[in-house]
């Protein structure tokens, strides 16, 4: 597969920077780059928003080629916090392409975007896409832009890196600063071990007693009074990351499920910590058959005495796979905006952990 991201500021020689305006939605006005013969063949459609979840901004393909050959920037709206490449998948999906490439592309924050090559049939010919995705965050819905450049299969070599420019070469006109879909809420603890950290806006926060002296508070999402999901926050001093992990599993267990954690793997510590590491897994009934209908997601880390852990259990993704996409952004979320020294200025007021507190930078458009 051509590399071509990131592309250059500059248009290679034969190439022009081809604009996009949407006249009501100024913000969504955007450009990519494409051969210099290319032209737009579609009016944009109506802005994505809360009644039309994803639409067309422009079609592109040069009018005196009649191979089929063409650039299509798509446009969706999110209301809750997602990963661009989680997006992409769900659009996938829809379409029924199959990815013969992927290549992830991590970000800081907000989700990590993808470059992919997919193959669908449309109508009765195979197309090969290259694919580029990007969000504009915004706190109360953001955009997710989408580059698919297409050739029939059997055209596709001649064109590919052209397609590969294309979708590699797309840029909003005006990026936001803010990277998530929701507004997010705070909240922090002094003791056992000094932290704070955020979450979206549509997920509930309390603290639990827990009878093995640690610190237990727990994020929930719920949907018509039912909890999807949860995100546990527990805190322990003199603990080992294994000694923790247990303690977390042992309720499930209670409860009549049978947790099944990879080991312990290390990963990039964060949020001060100086020392951090991962896993994923399972839980099941007992006597479940088939595949566990519960993924979890832990990640542990240190700080002098204190251990920290994370743990994010809720439907699993090959069951629900936008249930858990999700579900996987807030828990990233929640570890992106971790900080655990010198959280003084930043702890929340109110035992709930401050109403609508923002990141600084964050939160307005």
């Amino acid at each position: 597969m051509t590399e071509s991201f990131p592309l250059p500021d500059a248009a290679p020689d034969g190439y022009v920077r081809a604009q996009v305006f949407v006249e009501e939605a100024p913000a969504l006005a955007c450009s990519t780059v494409l051969p210099a013969h290319f032209r737009p063949v579609r009016a944009p459609v109506k802005v994505p928003g809360r009644d039309r979840l994803i639409g067309t901004l422009g079609t592109f393909r040069d009018p005196d080629d009649k191979r089929p050959v063409e650039v299509e920037i798509v446009c969706g709206w999110l209301e809750r916090e997602v990963s661009p490449a989680d997006w992409l998948g769900g659009l996938l999906r829809m379409l029924d392409a199959e990815v013969v490439h992927r290549r992830d592309l991590p970000r800081e924050k907000g989700g990590d975007a993808v470059d992919l090559l997919t193959r669908r049939a449309v109508g009765g010919d195979t197309f090969v896409s290259r694919w580029s995705v990007h969000k504009e965050g915004r706190n109360d819905g953001a955009h997710v832009f989408a580059v698919e450049a297409r050739a029939r299969s059997d055209v596709y070599a001649d064109a590919a890196e052209s397609l590969a420019l294309a979708a590699g070469g797309f840029a909003p006109d005006a990026p936001s600063a803010w990277p998530y879909a929701e507004r997010l809420k705070g909240i922090g603890r002094g003791q056992p071990g000094d932290f704070h950290t955020y979450y979206p806006l549509s997920w509930k926060a309390g603290e639990l007693p827990a009878e093995d002296g640690t610190q237990k508070i727990v994020v929930d999402r719920e949907v018509g009074g039912e909890v999807l999901a949860q995100i546990e926050l527990r805190v322990g001093v003199d603990l080992t990351p294994d000694e923790l992990t247990s303690m977390y599993l042992l309720p499930m267990a209670e409860r009549g499920l049978a947790p099944e954690l990879a080991p312990l793997a290390e990963r990039a510590p964060f949020g001060g910590l100086e020392a951090a590491w991962e896993t994923r897994g399972s839980a099941a009934p007992s006597d479940h058959r088939g595949a566990p209908p519960i993924d979890l997601h832990l990640t542990l880390g240190t700080r002098g005495p204190v251990t920290y852990l994370f743990g994010l259990f809720g439907p699993a993704r090959a069951l629900a796979p936008d249930l858990a996409a999700v579900h996987e952004r807030a828990y990233g979320t929640v570890l992106e905006q971790l900080v655990t020294a010198d959280v003084s200025a930043r702890e929340p007021g109110g035992e709930d952990g401050g109403e609508g507190e923002e990141p600084e930078g964050g939160g307005a458009e």
